[in-house]
């Protein structure tokens, strides 16, 4: 059995080249062929900055608490030999908990590095957000002014500030 095929694309960070990759979208349409990129211009993903660090939580649980079915695809290299930069740049994101971020307009794509089970080369997995929601909530969540709480029934998420804080107390 071998691997299904995916969009060959080349991947750059700014205007330096990081290597060649491959796009395997997560969804299929109708008639049961996979969707197209998810990114602006097919043949290249061109990431415009990292995110901050997540210091409490992995970046996939805090992509997932925001918009939980936000998968788009899933984004393998080709080879890590050929190509370092671009495992340089899967395991910074893997080691110090940080996406690569794609702008599109209104959202975001956060490419989150993933351990790969089958074939060992970087693997992300591209989630999409609306802009600038990710930041303010991770800023929250490593200010401990956010909490989520995981459940096997829901996820819920729930802000406290000093002052609904102080409340509590006067109560």
């Amino acid at each position: 059995m071998g691997r299904r095929p995916g969009i060959s694309c080349k991947v750059y960070r700014g205007d330096v080249f990081l290597g060649e990759a491959e796009v395997f979208p997560a969804a299929k349409n109708s008639d049961g062929k996979g969707q197209s990129s998810p990114f602006p211009n097919t043949n290249e993903i061109r990431v415009d900055y990292l995110s901050l660090p997540s210091e409490r939580c992995l970046p996939l649980s805090v992509l997932q608490a925001i918009s939980p079915f936000a998968l788009r695809c899933k984004l393998q290299a080709r080879s890590d030999a050929d190509h370092p930069l671009l495992n340089r740049l899967y395991l910074s994101c893997f080691q110090e908990r940080k996406n690569a971020v794609v702008v599109t307009g209104s959202e975001e794509l956060h490419l989150v590095a993933m351990p790969s089970r089958v074939e060992k080369v970087s693997c992300f997995w591209c989630c999409s957000v609306p802009a600038d929601i990710y930041a303010s909530c991770l800023g929250m969540l490593n200010l401990r002014c956010l909490a989520i709480v995981f459940d096997l029934d829901e996820t819920l998420m729930v802000a406290n500030t000093m002052k609904s804080f102080e409340d509590k107390i006067e109560d």
